[in-house]
């Protein structure tokens, strides 16, 4: 019986020892923490936490890719995206309706800046505004600037445009 008893001991010394504290929910690991770091848990009511998903947290957009559409316009697939590559630099491109050799493709270089959640993008010698909406979103008042062919309906001038990411 001692024995049975020293053993039972040391398999929970040593189980206590390598031990990870996890919370689950829904089947998935939330959180763990090695054991020995944790003094206390206490349960309550949930705390009150508001978040401000028009904060943004820094004034960059590094890595971020942000699309007119996620899957091209409904009519002829066009595609048009913003590629930040760092906190000052991006790129803006066009693909008409997937085709690679399309000769109204292009991309083209611009420089933005970011105070608040107010976006200034500088490209092809003018300033485009426009706001960063969470995390997700950029919208702009004067990004499009269209010329009607001879057979086209609409009016010369600035049009709005809006980007989205998946990226998280």
């Amino acid at each position: 019986m001692k024995r049975f008893f020293f053993l039972l001991s040391a398999v929970v010394v040593s189980l206590t020892m390598a031990a990870q504290m996890q919370v689950w929910s829904n089947g998935t690991i939330i959180f763990s923490h090695d054991q020995t770091d944790v003094d206390s848990i206490s349960f309550g009511s949930p705390m009150q936490v508001q978040a401000n998903f028009n904060a943004l947290s820094s004034t960059s957009l590094a890595g971020g890719v942000y699309t007119s559409s996620l899957s091209g316009s409904s009519t002829n697939n066009e595609l048009y995206a913003l590629f930040f590559l760092d906190g000052s630099n991006g790129y803006y491109g066009r693909n008409n309706a997937g085709w690679p050799n399309s000769y109204i493709n292009f991309i083209k270089d611009f420089t933005y800046s970011i105070n608040g959640d107010d976006i200034t993008i500088s490209m092809d010698g003018r300033t485009i505004h426009g706001k960063v909406i969470g995390k997700n979103g950029l919208v702009f008042t004067d990004f499009y600037y269209y010329v009607p062919c001879s057979t086209c309906s609409g009016s010369e001038g600035y049009y709005p445009a809006v980007f989205v990411t998946l990226n998280r």
